[in-house]
């Protein structure tokens, strides 16, 4: 018998609308085409594959690669189908019946969703002010609810803040709580990248965003050897296809190219807000490849229906906590922010 959904206190599920329209800025894509040359190599790699084999169930060379990448030992690298799928690996690994995660909202749903599912108990705390996480708002509830668990995500989605650094180290300084780092959009914030030292601090990262290759749905974490091994006990066997790795170890040589595109989408990031505040609404400071935005006294779902009708699709944030009237936009190529921002502007008038 299918267990009761009742009680799972869930958010309907992950449910972002896949609809037919011409500008779509709701799932946090990157607006670019790969680089040239990558469908070539691609071809070339995969060409050479046996499919008829089992892949290499170890993935060594893309553990080499993205340690090489991240300046850390490969052994300190674990990869699946997606940032979604590492982080049920770590619940599997982590949770069950009797243990506890504290979640901060409004954050990315899935962190909850997958938590419930894998056993956990959710304990949820709110922000004040959905803006920015306070320090002394996080002490509280972290000692209120002693958790086993506690996920941060910085920059936060959907808010686009970089966490305060006090706040993952207050985080890590519990040696018996497992802390998941979720940073999926790192690569846009003006902090770079960095391995943090502790052996409770699991890092998870992406090549959906930054990479490109949201359709490959490949995603990473770093972390001690101890955790990794763990990890690759509650994973499936095989789970990492082979031409997903030679897709990955093509889009690690295409890197530099990859990395022209941040700068790009941060330029496009900034000039959105300004036009953004020149409508009178607020937009959230972002150090992601998306903006949120209290559109205050307006009604956020007509706005979201109307944005559809002109053939733009946003995502629509107002269900989620603390976040009345709010949407949010990915970050697009110069010509798909201007429809939405002309879009936007006779809506607002």
């Amino acid at each position: 018998m299918i267990r009761p959904r009742e009680g799972l206190g869930l958010r309907n599920g992950y449910h972002s609308p896949q609809l037919n329209v011409e500008v779509r800025l709701n799932t946090n894509e990157s607006p670019f085409e790969l680089p040239e040359g990558f469908y070539r190599r691609l071809g070339e790699v995969t060409s050479k594959l046996s499919l008829n084999r089992y892949p290499d169930r170890s993935y060594s060379r893309v553990k080499e690669a993205l340690a090489e990448q991240c300046s850390v030992e490969p052994e300190m690298v674990f990869a699946a189908n997606g940032s979604n799928e590492v982080i049920q690996s770590i619940c599997l690994a982590y949770g069950g019946h009797g243990r506890k995660a504290m979640v901060i909202e409004p954050t990315y749903a899935m962190h909850s969703q997958i938590a419930r599912h894998c056993g956990l108990e959710v304990d949820l705390a709110y922000r004040e002010d959905p803006r920015s996480l306070n320090f002394v708002e996080f002490e509280r509830n972290l000692a209120s609810s002693n958790p086993d668990m506690v996920f941060l995500c910085s920059p936060n989605n959907p808010t686009g803040e970089l966490l305060d650094p006090k706040i993952i180290e207050l985080a890590t300084s519990a040696s018996d709580q497992t802390v998941v780092l979720d940073q999926a959009y790192v690569d846009f914030a003006a902090t770079p990248w960095e391995y943090i030292a502790a052996q409770n601090v699991l890092q998870s990262r992406t090549f959906s965003k930054a990479f490109a290759l949201a359709g490959l749905r490949f995603g990473y974490l770093v972390a001690s050897p101890e955790v990794v091994e763990i990890l690759e006990e509650v994973v499936l066997p095989y789970h990492l296809d082979s031409i997903k790795q030679a897709a990955v170890l093509c889009a690690i040589e295409f890197a530099p190219q990859a990395e022209e595109t941040h700068g790009e989408i941060i330029s496009q990031r900034e000039k959105l807000v300004k036009e953004l505040i020149a409508l009178n609404v607020e937009a959230y400071p972002s150090d992601a490849n998306f903006i949120l935005i209290d559109f205050g006294e307006a009604d956020a779902n007509s706005l979201w229906n109307g944005l559809i009708k002109k053939s733009v699709l946003v995502r629509n944030c107002s269900g989620w906590p603390g976040l009345n009237n709010h949407l949010r936009v990915t970050v697009g190529n110069a010509t798909e922010n201007q429809r939405f921002i002309e879009a936007l502007a006779e809506l607002l008038r």
